[in-house]
């Protein structure tokens, strides 16, 4: 905290924490955002959240703003921080929270405003290292109790080098002396450390000969179903529409499949993607790694033509490239990881003006570019490489589809994938200060234009799901559907693209009121017009309405109800609206009374409390949602989509060969 303990002027909360305290607190990954931690009303984020981070008086995460010198640092797709600048090179930070005075817009929860170091007259600067590593741990007590040798222990490997330096520009000449300041900052975090404990159930080498004689039992959680064999697979001994438990049971082959039935294509996978048991009869644990470079550049430069002008530029480079054993809502196994690279620039242009005595104008310009490219598989692979005819729609990101064996495992490439995207921000502001008598009146502009451009390949390789229900033809076993070829369900998607931007203009007046020496009284308004996202892709049109009673002129051919953009009652922001009545009242006080013993003083005891209304950001993930909306995109089921089962090599034939088909149709083109 800062040396001031109570604030007796402020109808809101500051929690100043200054660069010593935040570089002699522990704080392992060095990201200034866990010492919010140590302050009053903040908590970590709980199981039910996805994204992580805090929670700043009971709002959620999301609602939080995160500031730089004043520039935007959220993420518009999820409204999260997006940059961390290093440690060493932040000045302080402040958690403003409590009742927010009118100057604070965006969102309804914490402000987290952090400011890098500038330079000073003197040089100074530090260097550093901080070196975590599996073999400085120590064994804990269960360890220590193993006979035998110790199993083996994930790998966690993490370096964080840098340093800082800063002083004055060319001090010797007349006249930049006491002018020009800069400081600088590197750190560089490479690492390799755990990304989960893998965990899953695989074949022994008697299932890979043909022999499923556990499935016999009715006991057994896959014992062989009464579904009928369907007429493209094979089972020597066997006949189409026969039960499974009748050509399998004990009263058939008693659990032993010939091992000619298996599927050439599954059998060959499992023969390369599917390591033995190491863990009881079928069990498979293996260590999954995050292998992260990560460099990051900070700088500031300070100058000072005159005693009543301040000239700040401020610039910020974030790299990373991640790469994980386990893809992102892919293979349960090794051998299709993922990984993401990133790129994030921020810049900002402040100038100060002190105009008189008693007021000051602050100018300023920001800009923040957010590069993702995530979910890219490491290695490439179409399907046809393993014998499907599945034809993805980025073939430079393909990989071997997704196939998912309920209660087993899974291989293949991540279904959500690849999805790189770029977000910006452009930001304007102003914000004048005047002092009169016992008012200080503050008044301001902040103006954002929030842009997002976002590829998003779902099911791009296509994605098979081998579970026993409720596919009509499973064996009951889905280790055993897998080798045969029988699939329970098939997805495949074009993916789409999302083009889309949003302005925020922000005026806002406040006034802080010294009442009496004990109460100060704080009020003020803010008015904000806050657009929805607008779609520009797909000439704007491709973002679906739902409007009882109307035919779309758009597209005739589309469905009764469903409207688009350019048809009555529908926008490129869909059905969403910009409100012109978002006004935000803020009003509160402080009041410090000296109650001597009770108080300890004057200026040691403060009562706080206000009122406001607050408006926050959308998040942009919320678009994604109308992706794979016909006609700019399109879903398929394979089979599926004509009230078949998919086949394994080609899915868009069914399995039965139309036997139990709508119309007994066998199979459709490839729609892709």
């Amino acid at each position: 905290a800062s040396s001031v303990q109570v604030d007796t002027s402020n109808m809101e909360f500051s929690n100043i924490v200054d660069s010593t305290q935040m570089v002699e607190l522990p704080l392992i990954g060095r990201n200034f955002t866990g010492l919010e931690l140590t302050l009053p009303g903040v908590q970590a984020a709980t199981g039910a959240e996805r994204i992580g981070g805090n929670s700043v008086n009971g709002a959620q995460q999301q609602q939080s703003e995160y500031l730089i010198n004043g520039a935007d640092t959220n993420d518009i797709t999820l409204n999260t921080q997006v940059i961390s600048p290093v440690l060493d090179a932040i000045g302080e930070f402040n958690l403003i929270s409590g009742p927010l005075n009118a100057e604070y817009d965006r969102n309804s929860g914490g402000i987290i405003s952090a400011s890098i170091k500038s330079g000073t007259k003197t040089y100074h600067g530090d260097a550093f290292e901080f070196y975590r590593d599996t073999f400085l741990n120590t064994n804990n007590f269960f360890q220590k109790h193993i006979s035998g040798p110790q199993p083996a222990v994930s790998p966690y490997h993490q370096n964080i080098v840098g340093g800082t330096v800063g002083g004055p520009v060319a001090p010797f000449l007349p006249i930049l002396k006491n002018k020009l300041f800069i400081f600088g900052a590197f750190q560089a975090q490479p690492s390799r450390v755990p990304q989960g404990a893998g965990s899953v159930n695989v074949y022994t080498t008697a299932n890979l000969a043909g022999n499923f004689s556990g499935d016999v039992s009715a006991s057994s959680p896959n014992t062989f179903s009464t579904n009928p064999i369907p007429s493209t697979i094979s089972i020597p001994g066997c006949t189409t529409g026969q039960t499974w438990v009748s050509c399998l049971g004990a009263t058939g082959k008693n659990g032993i499949v010939p091992a000619t039935a298996f599927n050439s294509v599954t059998k060959a996978l499992a023969t390369k993607y599917v390591p033995p048991p190491n863990n009881g009869t079928t069990g498979y644990t293996f260590n999954e790694t995050t292998t992260t470079t990560n460099y990051q550049e900070d700088g500031r430069v300070d100058f000072n033509p005159s005693p009543k002008d301040q000239l700040t530029f401020v610039g910020i480079y974030v790299f990373t490239n991640v790469a994980n054993t386990i893809p992102f809502s892919g293979a349960s196994l090794p051998d299709f990881g993922d990984g993401s690279v990133s790129h994030i620039q921020q810049y900002t242009f402040d100038y100060v003006r002190q105009l008189s005595t008693t007021a000051v104008n602050d100018f300023g310009i920001h800009w923040t570019r957010f590069n993702f490219k995530s979910g890219t598989p490491q290695r490439d692979e179409l399907p046809s490489a393993s014998g499907f005819s599945i034809t993805p729609q980025d073939p430079a990101s393909a990989t071997l589809p997704r196939l998912v064996v309920s209660g087993f495992f899974a291989l293949g490439g991540t279904s959500n994938g690849p999805q790189p995207r770029i977000d910006q921000v452009y930001q304007i502001e102003d914000n004048f200060s005047k002092t009169m008598g016992r008012h200080a009146l503050k008044f301001g502009f902040d103006g954002r234009k929030f842009s997002v451009w976002n590829i998003f390949d779902a099911q791009n390789s296509g994605q098979y799901s081998f579970n026993t229900s409720p596919n009509p033809y499973s064996t009951g076993d889905a280790s055993l559907d897998f080798l045969l070829g029988i699939p329970g369900s098939y997805g495949q998607g074009t993916g789409s693209i999302i083009q889309a931007d949003a302005l925020l203009t922000y005026f806002y007046g406040q006034d802080t009121w010294k009442f009496t020496k004990d109460l100060t009284l704080n009020y003020g308004v803010g008015y904000s017009i806050d657009t929805p996202l607008r779609n520009h892709q797909h000439n704007g049109e491709a973002v679906p309405c739902f409007v009882l009673g109307e035919s779309s002129n758009i597209f005739p051919n589309s469905p009764q109800d469903l409207v688009f953009p350019g048809d009555p009652g529908c926008r490129n922001s869909g059905q969403a609206t910009i409100h012109h009545t978002e006004v935000g009242p803020r009003i509160g006080f402080s009041w410090a009374p000296d109650l001597g013993k009770i108080s300890g003083g004057q200026g040691k005891f403060s009562i706080r409390g206000g009122f406001g209304i607050y408006y926050d950001r959308t998040e942009e993930e919320s678009a994604l949602q109308t992706l794979s909306t016909p006609p700019f995109g399109f879903t398929s089921n394979g089979a599926g989509d004509f009230g078949g089962v998919p086949q394994l090599v080609n899915p868009w034939a069914d399995i039965n060969g139309g036997l139990t088909t709508p119309g007994n149709v066998a199979s459709e083109a490839n729609r892709f």
